[in-house]
């Protein structure tokens, strides 16, 4: 079976109440394809949560304590040529977040 290449992509937020966002470009013969999020807090968020953007209709999600936490968005799918942005909300004062992405590239 001929699986395509999964890449890693990493952020921290470096300050408090910020927040973590990655920004994968495409190409306009690709599409991207979440694979994986995982997340983390510094301690437990006020109005933490996920958000992606880049496919036909973006989708959030609240998260409400420190994590670690994951989950699998392999339904994910860019638009042809569009980013992949994936944000987690600043957790509040004090508290600073991290986030991690699984995700492939398929060229049309």
């Amino acid at each position: 079976m001929n699986l395509p290449a999964v890449t890693i992509a990493s952020v921290k937020n470096t300050a408090a109440n910020h927040p973590a966002t990655i920004d994968i470009p495409s190409t306009p013969e690709s599409r991207l394809l979440l694979l994986t999020a995982i997340w983390s807090y510094s301690r437990n968020p006020v109005g933490g949560k996920l958000t992606v953007v880049g496919g036909p209709t973006p989708v959030e999600f609240d998260i409400t304590d420190q994590g670690p936490g994951h989950m699998d968005l392999s339904f994910y799918v860019c638009d042809a040529g569009k980013n992949l942005i994936v944000t987690l909300a600043s957790g509040g004062p004090n508290v600073i977040g991290k986030l991690n992405l699984a995700y492939s590239t398929r060229r049309y």
